[in-house]
This record gives structure tokens, C-alpha cells and sequence, in this order.
């Protein structure tokens, strides 16, 4: 009995490994503008020394929706005369639906608004184009 337990465990544990890492895939690939996709935008504005993770979890508000996830993605910028040296963003992504949601948004530590962001990303973009680190 205790057999079918561990094998149970280990079945349900690998299921939501595979989704998280399937719905992080998912979201580094979207296409981003013409700027490539999401993953390379993050790229890009991180910089040649910065630096840019990626972490996914289970949401507890959608702990009964098995479709949806928490992809968190930081990026640290060394951008000497930037304001802007950290971001957080989470997206919820519910990959059967192929549907992303801005779900947080963290802008050198403090919550930031979807239009602190979109703003943000525009200067980082400019700023990895011809700034100096």
C-alpha cells in the first residue's frame, strides 16, 4: 500500500514538474512585437552583465484550476545612469487556452502599474541599445 503511495507521489509531482516547465516554455517563446519573443526582450533589456530568472510555481488562488500557472520572470540590470535596475514581472499562463495574464508587476522593488511597465520597457529597450553598462 505504501508502494502505490510513493508511485502515486511521485506521478502527481512530475505531472506538475512537466507543467510548469511546459508553461514556462511557453511564455519565453510568445512572440514579442517585433523585438523577437518574450524570453529575448528580457534578454535584451538585462543587458551584457546583467542577468535574468525564470521561476514558475502553483498559484494558490488557482490551486483548483490544474491549467493555470505563475511564470515569474527578474531581471537585474547594471545600467549606470538607468533608474531602472530591477524588474519582477509574473504572468498567469494557462497554456490549454493559450491565454498570458500580467499578473504582478515590481519595478526596483516596488508594485508598479501596467502603464509604469509598458513605459519601463520601452526606456530598458533604448536603454540596451545604446546605453553604457
Amino acid at each position: 500500500m505504501s508502494k502505490l503511495l510513493i508511485l502515486t507521489s511521485i506521478i502527481l509531482v512530475f505531472s506538475c514538474s512537466n507543467q510548469l516547465d511546459t508553461g514556462e516554455k511557453y511564455l519565453r517563446n510568445l512572440p514579442y512585437g517585433e523585438f523577437g519573443t518574450v524570453n529575448s526582450v528580457y534578454n535584451q533589456i538585462a543587458g551584457v552583465t546583467g542577468e535574468v530568472n525564470w521561476n514558475s510555481f502553483k498559484p494558490e488562488k488557482y490551486k483548483n484550476n490544474p491549467n493555470i500557472i505563475c511564470v515569474e520572470v527578474s531581471v537585474k540590470r547594471n545600467f549606470k545612469e538607468s533608474k531602472y535596475k530591477s524588474l519582477k514581472v509574473q504572468y498567469l499562463v494557462n497554456e490549454k487556452l493559450k491565454n498570458v495574464k500580467i499578473g504582478y508587476i515590481e519595478i526596483n522593488g516596488k508594485p508598479a502599474s501596467l502603464l509604469e511597465f509598458g513605459f519601463a520597457m520601452e526606456i530598458m529597450l533604448l536603454e540596451s541599445v545604446n546605453g553604457e553598462e
